[in-house]
């Protein structure tokens, strides 16, 4: 609205008069009406300036916080200890010897029949040998790349973008920094509500293979509302 002052005042002929002018316009207004009277009889109104109608400048919006660094610094020690232990032991079993048996009675070959069947067998061999260091080799590497998932997965900040078209994702690293990808709204679906009782809601992101953690028990949704009315969506793509 260009106008904020409304001036009410009467003419020397005692006809009331009321004017409406915008503030920077005041003094010119008062330099130019000498036939009225200003004394108790004006009466000013304050109306919404054009800066007041226009909304502030936009900021960014937290909607979900995750703060437990702690947890994910132990994981990541936990799946590079395994890792380690794993690949040595993979090693290890490549290091085995192979040795023959040598010819069996009949009294040795009833013995072996009442062993157990893991006795009997001889872990120098090729097939036993590799199939323990292959087999080490890749227990090792599924826990370091589950425990890494996770961790790459788990969202620390939800922030709803100036334009508020778009959505930060703050995820947690293996080593401390965080991850930041800028998101569409309109590519984002939720697995779930905070309403639903679950532990954690899975968020999907359009054309990326695994969903993304929002955990419920120790997340904060500083902005509830804004939070289901956006990211807390179910869309379909």
């Amino acid at each position: 609205m260009s106008w904020n002052l409304l001036i009410s005042a009467f003419h020397k002929s005692g006809r009331r008069l009321s004017y409406i002018v915008p503030r920077h316009a005041l003094n010119i207004f008062l330099l130019r009406s000498p036939n009225v009277k200003f004394a108790s009889q004006l009466v000013t109104k304050n109306f919404p300036s054009p800066s007041s109608a226009i909304p502030s400048e936009a900021k960014d919006i937290i909607m979900y916080r995750y703060e437990n660094a702690r947890f994910f610094r132990m994981l990541n020690v936990f799946a590079i200890a395994q890792f380690g232990f794993w690949i040595m032991l993979s090693f290890s079993s490549l290091t085995l010897v192979d040795v023959p048996v040598s010819k069996k009675t009949e009294e040795d070959k009833k013995k072996d029949e009442d062993l157990p069947f893991w006795r009997t067998i001889n872990l120098g061999q090729d097939k036993y040998k590799y199939g323990l260091g292959i087999g080490s080799f890749l227990m090792g590497y599924c826990i370091l790349s589950f425990s890494w998932m996770y961790i790459l997965q788990s969202v620390r900040f939800l922030i709803l973008r100036k334009d508020r078209r778009h959505v930060s994702f703050v995820t947690y690293t293996p080593f401390g920094k965080n991850r930041i990808m800028d998101v569409p709204l309109s590519s984002i679906s939720a697995a779930g509500s905070r309403a639903s009782g679950a532990s954690q809601i899975p968020v999907k992101i359009k054309d990326k293979w695994l969903f993304y953690i929002l955990d419920l028990k120790q997340g904060q949704f500083p902005q509830p509302k804004l939070f289901d009315q956006t990211v807390g969506l179910q869309r379909k793509f």
